[in-house]
């Protein structure tokens, strides 16, 4: 869906073969396989986890326009523009859908223990913000969305060796079938011309 979102909407440029359709197909069908058993599995998940996938589609296809549109920007600059959009985006979604958790945040701002769990996860996810940038400005925005669609299958997988927990047969064979996908996915891509991006 992020593939087709990102050929429509700009971000990929130019045409596709059907072969790396193809793997894309692959590694969707694997991704969704590894969650599909999942114990706390459930439509309203799912739905949210494709929102979720079309944030971060949409997310790298601004910062491509925004680097586009202001060829000097440099990568952090490019970075704090496109946080404040989402931020500003983000505030209305949660203004809009979650009144309710609204009213708890003066309850939870008194409380030692999750003002550092929200500090620990403020570091974490700036982190991770910031190195998804930099891979982003390196790689192309299909690249980059394939491996966003590649984390819930390694977090299963570290979930499994870490923590011991079960997995379903289902749920492994789709771990690896979004595996093969993504390495069939960069070997398409590392076999085009150079003319291409």
């Amino acid at each position: 869906f992020n593939f087709f979102f990102v050929e429509c909407g700009g971000g990929g440029g130019g045409g596709v073969s059907f072969k790396i359709l193809l793997t894309l197909v692959v590694i969707v069908l694997g991704a969704g396989m590894s969650a599909f058993n999942e114990p706390e599995f459930s439509t309203i998940g799912l739905v949210l986890l494709f929102a979720a996938n079309v944030g971060f589609t949409l997310r790298s296809i601004v910062a491509k326009k925004i680097k586009e549109e202001r060829k000097d920007i440099d990568n952090v600059n490019l970075f704090v523009h496109c946080c404040i959009r989402g931020t500003i985006v983000q505030a209305i979604i949660v203004l809009v859908l979650d009144l309710e958790g609204m009213k708890k945040i003066p309850s939870l701002l008194e409380s030692e223990r999750f003002l550092l769990l929200a500090l620990m996860n403020s570091v974490a996810y700036f982190s991770y913000l910031q190195a998804s940038f930099i891979v982003l400005s390196k790689i192309g925005v299909v690249s980059h969305t394939v491996g966003n669609s590649l984390r819930r299958p390694v977090c299963i997988g570290f979930a499994v060796v870490y923590f011991g927990n079960p997995v379903s047969p289902i749920a492994l064979m789709g771990i690896v079938l979004a595996c093969i996908g993504a390495g069939m996915y960069s070997i398409l891509k590392s076999l085009k011309p150079a003319g291409r991006k």
